[in-house]
């Protein structure tokens, strides 16, 4: 459908360069000097006309570009069969099993991507406590295939995290297609390395305002979280 509508653009770019030349696109004689087309404000428009059509094309094949970028991710199917641990362990041990794997197209997965995705389809949720800082837990869907909270004995004391049990690990594994593609934007991001334009910013100010986080405003921008949080810094819009 994307090479036959390429194709369109690329005749009626052809059919316009030769008009504005002062030529018939059909046989491809000179048309005489008092037709129409050769009007010197027709003749620029027709060359106008004809540069946008250029830009279109090639705008349609960036787009068609990072269509392919974004399929190029490669999960082999044994990943779905990694055995998985016999008991419970935190999420950044089951990131390990992913990682591990080495999948084609997409750089190291980190516990945050797995986390977020987990409440996106509705099997953790964040809640902010009653000292104000943000909280993890597993909701009933999250119960039902084998995530719970636990307990783990830090420096400063003793923190609730999220564990996964073998049915929980399972599923992860089973659906990482699905994690991947959630967080395309950063494991891929569109933007990578290009310059940041005012459009960017613009956005990036607005969804700050909008109490966005870092994370949402990356991957609405195709960038890395990194580079967005070095930017928002870099404006004095975060510490």
């Amino acid at each position: 459908m994307e090479n036959e509508r390429l194709e369109k653009i690329a005749l009626a770019r052809e059919y316009v360069e030769k008009l504005a030349n002062g030529i018939n696109p059909l046989d491809g004689t000179e048309l005489p000097m008092d037709d129409i087309v050769n009007n010197v404000k027709i003749s620029r428009c027709l060359f106008f006309v004809f540069d946008v059509l250029g830009e279109l094309t090639k705008q349609a094949k960036r787009t068609s570009a990072d269509k392919t970028k974004k399929s190029e991710f490669r999960v082999s199917s044994d990943i779905h069969n990694t055995p998985v641990y016999e008991h419970s362990v935190r999420l950044s041990e089951v990131v390990w099993l992913i990682n591990s794997k080495k999948i084609s197209g997409v750089k190291k997965i980190v516990t945050r991507m797995v986390q977020n995705w987990l409440i996106s389809i509705g099997m953790i949720a964040r809640y902010t406590d009653e000292t104000g800082k943000t909280r993890y837990e597993p909701t009933e869907a999250g119960l039902e295939i084998g995530i719970e909270k636990g307990e783990t004995q830090w420096q400063y004391g003793t923190y609730t995290v999220i564990m996964c049990k073998p049915s929980a690990q399972q599923f992860i594994l089973d659906n990482v297609e699905s994690l991947i593609e959630y967080n395309s934007a950063e494991l891929s991001p569109l933007n990578h390395s290009k310059k940041w334009t005012d459009e960017e910013e613009t956005k990036m100010k607005e969804m700050l305002a909008e109490g966005k986080s870092v994370y949402e405003i990356a991957s609405a921008l195709g960038r890395t979280v990194k580079a967005t949080r070095s930017r928002l810094r870099r404006k004095y819009l975060i510490r």
